[in-house]
């Protein structure tokens, strides 16, 4: 996440994601019982998320770390130097 959105942006990026998986989370937990209440089984609830499972793991194996990763490393750390911290965080 850092290397795509920036170390500042880190935390704002994880929110953002955390809110869509619990909002997506409540959406399956819907879908898998409207699916139990109109067939009886779970198994085309399951091959759903079989597919979206799929579909996902490629979309992550696609995503590349932007070419410019040592730029942003060197301006978080410049920043740090800039703040009077060590590129970990802590004070000098």
């Amino acid at each position: 996440m850092a290397a795509c959105f920036g170390s500042r942006s880190f935390g704002r990026v994880m929110g953002l994601i955390y809110a869509g998986v619990v909002i997506f989370s409540l959406i399956a937990v819907r879908f898998i019982g409207a699916v139990f209440d109109s067939t009886g089984a779970y198994h085309i609830a399951f091959l759903a998320f079989l597919g979206i499972a799929a579909g996902s793991a490629l979309a992550a194996v696609l995503i590349r770390a932007p070419a410019g990763e040592a730029e942003l490393q060197a301006a978080d750390l410049s920043l740090a130097a800039s703040k009077n911290i060590v590129g970990n965080g802590s004070p000098r």
